[in-house]
């Protein structure tokens, strides 16, 4: 197999592209569930199964495009994923 000549390696070193920087992204609950699409507020979970066990009277729940709430443990959990 022929060698390639330096000079010739040099310049496609010079020519290959640069790397760009992706944003990166937060994979938090916070950010997937108070920051995708719908509405965040306080109000109380409308799944009967409901896992969040801290019996508070409200808490920050996401309304998705039915109008059902959820807590960010449905939310997280799947809840309505099937429906």
């Amino acid at each position: 197999m022929e060698e390639l000549p330096l000079d010739f390696l040099e310049e496609l070193e010079k020519e290959k592209p640069k790397a760009k920087k992706s944003k990166i992204l937060e994979r938090t609950h916070r950010v997937w569930f108070y920051e995708v699409p719908g509405h965040t507020h306080l109000g109380k979970c409308d799944n009967p199964d409901c896992i969040d066990k801290r019996n508070k009277p409200q808490v920050m729940v996401w309304t998705n495009q039915d109008g059902l709430n959820m807590c960010r443990y449905c939310f997280l959990d799947g809840w309505l994923e099937d429906a």
